[in-house]
C-alpha cells in the first residue's frame, strides 16, 4: 500500500517538464494580476533610469550607431530592450514582464530534464523543478527591469543542451551549448570571454569523435561574435572587456571598509592617486557622474549622443575606470588582508536571499509573496537558522544555508567522481562524457562564485541567484546519488549477510 502511494503516475518526461512551466507560468501570472506582482510596481525603475541601459529614443531612432558605441554593458540586453520599445514604446515594460514569464516557465522545464537525465530519476527531476518553479527569486527577477532573468535563462540553457549531447548524437546540442555561452556572455559582463574557450574545449572532450569537427567549426565560429566585441571594445576605448566598469567595480570591492580618511592618508603616502579619494563619499566608492571627474582632467568630448550623456556611458567612463582598477591593485598590495576580509563578507551575501534593495520592497511585500518569501528563505534556505548560528559564533549573518551547501555540495561531488574513477585516465573520461551537465554546472558554480565575490560587494546575492536554479538542480541530483549508494550498500551488505 504504501509503494503505491508513493508511485508516480506513468507520465512521460516531455509532459511532466510541461507541466512543471505550466505550474510556473499560471502562478507568475497570478502574482501578476491577482495580487500585483509587477514590473512597474516601483515608478522609478523605468527603461532610461537604468545604468546599464542606453536612452530608450536612441535604441528607437539610431539603434545600431548606439550600440556600436556602446562601452558599458555587453550588447544583448540593451537589444533585447531596444526590440521590445520597437514592439511597444508605450508598454515595453510590461511586454518585457510577460517575455520574461515565457522565459522562465521555459527554464523551468529545462531544469526539470536536466535533473532527471542526471539523476535517472523522475522524482529528482521533478523536486529540483518544484524548488525552481516556486523559487520567489523567479517571479521577482520577471518583475524586475534588468537583465536577471535573461541572464539565468542564457546559464540554464547552456547545461540543457549539454545534457542533451548522447553518444552517437548529432553536434547540434554542443553548438548550441557553445553558443547558449555566447549569448550570456553578450549579456553579462560577469562571464567573461575566457569561458567559451574553456567550454569549447570541454564538450569537445565529451562529443564522438565523428562530430568533433562540426563542433570544434561551429563553435569557433560562434565564439568570434563575443570576441569581435572585445576586440572593438579594445580598438575603440581602449580596454579588453564588455564593460568600461571593470575598475569601478574592482575598486568598490577593494575599497569596502575603508573610511574616507584612510584613503585620503594612503593618497598622502603616495599608495593612491587623488582622483581615487577625491572624489568617494562614506557611502559611495566611484559610479559618480562623468562630471563629477572633469577637475581631474577627465573632460572629453563625444559628437555621439550616447557617448556624450552625463551617464555612465560617457566617453571618459574607461580612462576613469582605468584609474580606478590600478588604484585597486595598489591598495590590495598595501593590504591584501583586508581585501580577502572583504571577500569574507562578500562571500556571506553571496549567500542571502537576492533582491533585497528598495525597487523590489513593494512586489515582496505584496501578499502572498511575502508568506511565499518567509516560506522559501527563512525555513527551506535556511535563512533564519543561519543566522542564529553565525550570531552565536562570532556574530556575523552567514546569510543562509547555502553558506555550507554550496561548497559542501562540491566537495562532496568532486569525492564521489574520485572514488567512481579512482587513477584510470580512461575512467575519467567516460565519466566526464555520461556526467557532463553535473561537471560544467560545478565549473559555473565555482566560476560564478570566485568572480561574484571578488569583483563586487553588496549585490553579491543577485550573483547567486544567476545560477541558483542550476545549483539547485545539482544539489538534488548529488543528493539523490549519495542516498542511492547508501541504499545500495546498505542492500549488499544485507545480500550478504543472508548468505
Amino acid at each position: 500500500m504504501r509503494t503505491a502511494l508513493l508511485r508516480l503516475p506513468r507520465i512521460s518526461s516531455a509532459r511532466w517538464a510541461a507541466g512543471l512551466s505550466l505550474l510556473h507560468l499560471l502562478l507568475a501570472l497570478l502574482y501578476k494580476h491577482g495580487v500585483g506582482i509587477d514590473i512597474e510596481a516601483d515608478p522609478t525603475m523605468t527603461w532610461d533610469w537604468l545604468w546599464q541601459a542606453l536612452p530608450a529614443e536612441a535604441l528607437r531612432t539610431d539603434l545600431w550607431r548606439s550600440l556600436w558605441n556602446l562601452h558599458s554593458q555587453p550588447p544583448l540586453f540593451n537589444l533585447y530592450g531596444a526590440l521590445l520599445i520597437r514592439l511597444s514604446p508605450a508598454h515595453h515594460l510590461q511586454l518585457m514582464h510577460y517575455a520574461n514569464v515565457l522565459l522562465g516557465a521555459l527554464l523551468v522545464g529545462m531544469i526539470f530534464t536536466i535533473a532527471r537525465r542526471a539523476s535517472g530519476s523522475t522524482r529528482a527531476g521533478l523536486a529540483a523543478g518544484l524548488l525552481v518553479a516556486l523559487h520567489p527569486g523567479m517571479f521577482l527577477a520577471e518583475a524586475y527591469v534588468l537583465y536577471e532573468l535573461l541572464t539565468v535563462f542564457f546559464v540554464t540553457s547552456a547545461i540543457f543542451f549539454l545534457s542533451e549531447v548522447r553518444p552517437g548524437g548529432s553536434a547540434v546540442p554542443a553548438i548550441l551549448f557553445v553558443g547558449a555561452l555566447a549569448c550570456l556572455v553578450l549579456t553579462r559582463s560577469l562571464f567573461h570571454l575566457v569561458l567559451l574557450p574553456i567550454a569549447l574545449l570541454f564538450v569537445l572532450l565529451v562529443v564522438d569523435e565523428r562530430v568533433r569537427k562540426t563542433v570544434l567549426f561551429g563553435g569557433l565560429l560562434i565564439c568570434l561574435i563575443p570576441a569581435g566585441w572585445y576586440a572593438k571594445n579594445l580598438a575603440k576605448f581602449g580596454f579588453f572587456g564588455s564593460s568600461s566598469w571593470y575598475g569601478m567595480n574592482f575598486w568598490n570591492a577593494v575599497s569596502f571598509r575603508y573610511a574616507k580618511s584612510d584613503l585620503m592618508r594612503f593618497v598622502e603616502e603616495g599608495v593612491l592617486d587623488p582622483v581615487a579619494a577625491d572624489v568617494v563619499t562614506e557611502h559611495k566608492r566611484s559610479f559618480f557622474r562623468p562630471s563629477a571627474y572633469e577637475k581631474h582632467g577627465f573632460d572629453r568630448r563625444a559628437e555621439e549622443l550616447v557617448l556624450s550623456l552625463d551617464d555612465y556611458n560617457n566617453i571618459n567612463i574607461p580612462d576613469i575606470s582605468r584609474v580606478y582598477f590600478r588604484n585597486a591593485l595598489q591598495l590590495v598590495r598595501r593590504d591584501a588582508g583586508h581585501y580577502l576580509g572583504n571577500v569574507g563578507w562578500a562571500y556571506r551575501q553571496y549567500a542571502s536571499p537576492p533582491f533585497r534593495d528598495p525597487h523590489h520592497t513593494k512586489n515582496i511585500q505584496r501578499l502572498p509573496m511575502h508568506i511565499h518569501e518567509f516560506l522559501y528563505y527563512r525555513l527551506l534556505e535556511g535563512q533564519w537558522a543561519a543566522n542564529r548560528i553565525g550570531d552565536r559564533f562570532g556574530g556575523r549573518s552567514l546569510g543562509s544555508f547555502f553558506f555550507l551547501l554550496l561548497p559542501l555540495g562540491l566537495v562532496a561531488y568532486a569525492v564521489l567522481v574520485c572514488r567512481s574513477c579512482g587513477k584510470q585516465p580512461r575512467s575519467w573520461m567516460r565519466h566526464l562524457r555520461v556526467d557532463a551537465a553535473m561537471a560544467f554546472t560545478a565549473i559555473l558554480v565555482i566560476y560564478t562564485t570566485v568572480v561574484g565575490c571578488t569583483f563586487e560587494v553588496n549585490e553579491n546575492a543577485r550573483f547567486r541567484f544567476l545560477v541558483s536554479p542550476i545549483l539547485l538542480a545539482f544539489l538534488v541530483v548529488l543528493g539523490s546519488r549519495i542516498v542511492s549508494r547508501r541504499t545500495s550498500g546498505t542492500r549488499r551488505r544485507r545480500e550478504a549477510g543472508n548468505r
